[in-house]
């Protein structure tokens, strides 16, 4: 809400920049996270960021974060944000490529040609690769994160994934063990969360399931209510005990 902080600024802003964010580099110290009730836009230019690696013990669990928020993302060249938060004894230590906990806020992601009259995306459009570690469970690609979803203390606004939109761009999204490419965590639903209002209306789109973890959809035990597809090229692969597309077993 007062502006950005860290990540290589000469000093902290003091409010907000009305014309959004435009981020480049390679790290995997640092992360994105936008406060909650803020409202703003975020270019990805030829972005990598690695999170859990290095320093296990940090509490940046997330590449990028933007629960209760309302965010733009737009692709510029190619893009990868990789989890290796998760699998760990504490079963709060995991997170996600990009993680939207809670039932508010909304995130959209495009590419860099969204404002052009009938534009299709191919190759030559911004891309994003979104995976946790398939070697570590409830490492997440884009959604609700398990630490959330199975916090005692965690009213129901707080976990779920809802209004979501892709409209443009190549995006891939993987998860570990038990975590959708793209949706609300499993148990979510315990907590009162679960999945709601994603839409997909441009650019291409695959979306790999795990174990109990949809392509497209939720974790074990959540409900989905609404995925919509109008436009686009859209993959979508279930795990064992979960479909492609829809709610986990």
């Amino acid at each position: 809400e007062n502006g950005a902080t860290g990540g290589g600024l000469s000093q902290d802003e003091t409010c907000l920049n009305p014309k959004g964010y435009w981020i480049t580099g390679t790290t995997t110290s640092n992360n994105i996270e936008v406060l909650e009730g803020v409202e703003t836009d975020i270019t990805l230019d030829n972005v990598s960021i690695t999170i859990g690696k290095v320093n296990t013990t940090t509490s940046k669990w997330d590449c990028i974060n933007v629960s209760h928020a309302d965010v733009v993302i737009t692709l510029v060249r190619k893009n990868r944000l990789y989890s290796q938060a998760g699998g760990t004894a504490d079963k709060y230590k995991n997170g996600n490529a990009i993680t939207k906990d809670g039932m508010d806020g909304s995130l959209t992601i495009q590419c860099e040609n969204e404002d052009k009259k009938g534009h299709r995306c191919d190759e030559s459009c911004g891309s994003l690769s979104a995976k946790g570690d398939p070697s570590k469970s409830h490492a997440g690609a884009i959604g609700g994160t398990y630490r959330v979803a199975i916090n005692p203390d965690t009213k129901p606004i707080e976990t779920g994934f809802v209004n979501f939109t892709i409209k443009g761009g190549n995006i891939e999204a993987s998860a570990g063990a038990h975590c959708p490419g793209i949706g609300a965590a499993c148990r979510a639903q315990e907590r009162g969360g679960y999945t709601k209002d994603i839409l997909i209306s441009g650019g291409n789109v695959t979306a790999v399931g795990t174990q109990y973890g949809s392509g497209i959809g939720s974790g074990m035990g959540t409900k989905v209510d609404g995925i919509r597809i109008t436009g686009g090229t859209v993959k979508a692969t279930g795990g064992q005990y979960a479909p492609g597309i829809g709610a986990s077993g």
